[in-house]
């Protein structure tokens, strides 16, 4: 399971893809002021979204970056969230204008594409 963990720049990123986009909905707000306030580890990310559990446990604690992608987006597509990134324990803004395809373990889809202010704010449109 080499998709699991991607080297770039230097810095190490578990990848994690969840099925459904609403326990992230569900959380997010307090989720991304507690990350600010935590500089999280895996294991902090995994107290959050036990359902990830089984995948973040591939990975060393000691990961840079922790980037969360949707796996299907079809059933929850106006819940408003695609993905976002912890970099050492900052939520880093995802940038660019929105790419036709997004390539995921289950194929391409359209995604959305928001900021995470480090106010812990969230918004974007489709």
């Amino acid at each position: 399971r080499d998709d699991l963990s991607v080297v770039e720049d230097g810095l190490q990123t578990l990848v994690i893809y969840v099925d459904s986009v609403k326990p992230i909905i569900d959380k997010l707000p307090g989720f991304v002021k507690d990350l600010l306030a935590l500089e999280p580890t895996i294991k902090e990310f995994v107290k959050e979204f036990p359902e990830v559990k089984a995948t973040a446990e591939h990975a060393e604690e000691s990961v840079s970056n922790l980037e969360v992608r949707v796996r299907d987006l079809t059933a929850d597509f106006n819940m408003l969230v695609s993905e976002f990134s912890v970099v050492k324990g900052d939520v880093r803004e995802l940038r660019g204008a929105p790419k036709p395809t997004y390539q995921g373990r289950q194929g391409a889809l359209a995604p959305l594409y928001f900021a995470i202010t480090s106010g812990g704010s969230w918004s974007g449109e489709a």
